[in-house]
C-alpha cells in the first residue's frame, strides 16, 4: 500500500508557520491537534515534525481512500505502525501550551 498526499510540513509551512531550525522559544511550546469525523484525535508536538514523516493522504495506490475512511487520512511515520493514524481527518488545529501562573 502506497498512500499519497501532501505533507504536514509543507502544509504548515504554506501557512507561514515556522518549523525546524526556525522553532524557538515560545514557538517550541505549540502543538497540533488533529480530530478525525469518529472522534479520535491526535497531539503532536511541533518538534516532532522533525523527526517523523506526516502525511496528509487523499489517495491510495493512485486511488481514492475507501468508502468509511474519509476523503483524508492523516498517516503518522511507516505505514507499520497506524496508531496515530486519524481516518477521516475532518481538523488540525495549531495550540499553545498555556502559561502555569504560580
Amino acid at each position: 500500500m502506497e498512500y499519497q498526499g501532501v505533507s504536514l510540513v509543507e502544509l504548515l509551512q504554506r501557512g507561514g508557520q515556522s518549523l525546524g531550525d526556525q522553532l524557538h522559544g515560545k514557538g517550541l511550546n505549540q502543538y497540533l491537534v488533529a480530530k478525525g469525523a469518529d472522534g479520535f484525535t491526535v497531539v503532536i508536538a511541533l518538534p516532532e515534525l522533525d523527526k517523523t514523516v506526516f502525511l496528509v493522504a487523499d489517495t491510495i495506490n493512485g486511488k481514492p481512500l475507501p468508502d468509511g475512511e474519509g476523503k483524508l487520512r492523516l498517516i503518522v511515520g511507516d505505514t507499520s505502525r497506524r496508531g496515530r493514524w486519524v481516518k477521516g481527518l475532518c481538523s488540525i488545529r495549531l495550540q499553545r501550551v498555556a502559561d502555569e501562573k504560580n
